[in-house]
């Protein structure tokens, strides 16, 4: 076997990753029968194309335009050993939507949160709603957070200073981000390491809890990793021995800020990503869909690549301590972020667009002892992650009754082609649009029709430079539309309710 396949799991000598090459009936494992383990690792703005492993034949052909030249030697073994979603998408490529989505399992109009929380906007995750936390907890497990949060909307809660937001300020017009979440609003979640948003990634700071304010004063992802690293060998008694975990890591990088060293780990970048080892930036800048003359990515792009690469080597140390802790074969670990990040493609930085960039984003989800290695197109919801996850950890009964998500965890089992969805909804809030991603198209509509209704092939055309005229695409463009009518009147969402651009959408007409 190559060097390159060999597999963090051994076992008799043989790597894991082999059994891939064996029937299905024959790669099964024995089962424990002891309830799995889960760990969920999302950094926030990780786009689907940032990591290294698509250069790998194996997967070379799925995924649709180049992938970025970025070194995740970690998150390259851990594809070999899971199952890979190829066509992984956020519904709503936006942190804290995204967020509520993945906790709830319910679409923006339903779940509080239709964009992102700060404390001037009514806005935050329904403290009624049963969340995956919840859910755990009820069917006897330990539940870990840490890191990023932002699913509060920020009170004057500061638990060192009573009676002021936890920037200091009196006022939610200020805008203040960052938040204090208290035990009611946790979900779920009784060991807390954790914040609201705080984008000083070598300054970070986080409540335990107890409300005790920490500032480790190293790049976040650092100390993020020792903690689950901590939490996993249960160091200090952060949970209870005797019951399976859940446990959250969510890292803010390669969010922003991604200016300077100021922003990254410096050991990274001056390994892989300094003037000294790529002389021009331009050859991290690899899209086609980049205007030459775009200054902000190239000002950025060194320092969004060292993050990923940053992001990469913690995760491998939170994996590795999966496996020195004997329970590898029974823990669930998922690789995963919120949205994706532009980078200069199409003259945009960030995120909230239906392009690729943003859109997509990486979903690996390893279970040794249930699941063997392959890719897998299955287009999914945000929402569909929940019930889904549920399921593979057989508490499917557990699923709450006004989840509006799926279980397709039948799929991640077994490569069935019957029943599978047939797009990925895009749904916005703040500039009100509404659209979806089949195998091979990608469309989005505007609430008020001011702005140009987009349609692609992204077979033809996988940096999406090239729009499709919808007159010259009729019989494609209405099979699209009949299909996002259908499934927004599933979740029924307000475009339905509003008959919003009913001049085209054909609500009712199945």
């Amino acid at each position: 076997m190559k060097q390159e396949r060999r597999s963090f799991l051994k076992k008799g000598g043989v790597a894991f990753a082999g059994i891939s090459l064996l029937p299905e009936w024959l790669a099964a494992r024995p089962k424990t029968g002891k309830k799995p383990n889960l760990i969920y690792v999302f950094p926030d703005q990780m786009r689907r194309q940032a990591m290294g492993f698509w250069k790998k034949p194996e997967y070379a052909s799925l995924l649709r335009g180049t992938s970025d030249p970025v070194h995740t030697p970690n998150l390259d073994r851990f594809a070999d050993e899971s199952l890979v979603f190829t066509q992984a998408v956020s519904t709503t490529p936006l942190s804290s939507p995204h967020r509520a989505m993945l906790f709830s399992g319910k679409y923006p109009h339903k779940n509080g949160v239709k964009w992102n929380c700060r404390a001037d906007r009514e806005n935050q995750l329904d403290p009624r709603a049963e969340c995956l936390g919840d859910v755990l907890k009820k069917s006897g497990y330990s539940c870990g957070y840490i890191g990023k949060y932002h699913l509060d909307r920020p009170e004057a809660n500061d638990p060192d200073n009573p009676g002021h937001y936890v920037n200091g300020s009196t006022r939610p017009e200020q805008k203040c981000w960052d938040a204090y979440t208290p035990e009611p609003l946790r979900h779920g979640f009784d060991y807390w390491h954790s914040y609201g948003t705080f984008d000083v990634h070598k300054n970070p700071h986080y409540w335990d809890s107890e409300g005790k304010k920490h500032e480790p004063g190293i790049w976040s992802p650092i100390h993020e990793a020792d903690k689950a690293i901590s939490y996993i060998r249960n160091e200090e008694g952060q949970r209870d021995e005797q019951k399976p975990f859940f446990l959250v890591v969510s890292m803010n990088p390669p969010h922003g800020p991604y200016h300077s060293l100021k922003d990254t780990d410096e050991d990274v970048f001056r390994k892989h990503y300094s003037e000294e080892k790529i002389g021009d930036v331009r050859e991290l800048l690899n899209r086609p869909n980049i205007p030459e003359e775009h200054r902000p990515s190239k000002r950025c792009v060194r320092y969004y690549a060292s993050h990923v690469s940053g992001v990469d080597r913690e995760f491998g140390r939170i994996v590795e301590a999966v496996e020195k802790s004997g329970q590898a074969e029974n823990t669930i670990v998922v690789f995963a972020s919120d949205h994706g990040e532009m980078m200069g493609s199409h003259g945009h930085m960030g995120k909230t667009r239906i392009y690729e960039e943003a859109f997509g984003i990486p979903f690996m989800v390893r279970y040794p002892e249930k699941l063997r290695h392959r890719t897998t197109d299955l287009l999914m919801d945000t929402p569909d992650i929940m019930p889904s996850l549920l399921g593979l950890m057989g508490l499917n009964e557990q699923i709450p009754g006004d989840v509006q998500g799926r279980d397709f965890s039948k799929f991640f089992v077994r490569n069935k082609k019957k029943g599978k969805p047939e797009a990925s909804l895009f749904i916005t809030h703040g500039n009100d649009k509404r659209g979806l991603r089949t195998d091979r198209y990608s469309m989005v509509l505007s609430g008020d029709g001011k702005e140009k209704d987009l349609l692609f092939d992204n077979q033809k055309d996988p940096y999406q430079q090239h729009p499709l005229s919808w007159e010259e695409h009729r019989e494609t463009a209405d099979a699209l539309l009949l299909l996002l009518a259908r499934r927004l009147q599933e979740i029924e969402d307000p475009w339905v309710r509003e008959n919003k651009r009913g001049e085209m959408m054909p609500y009712g007409n199945f």
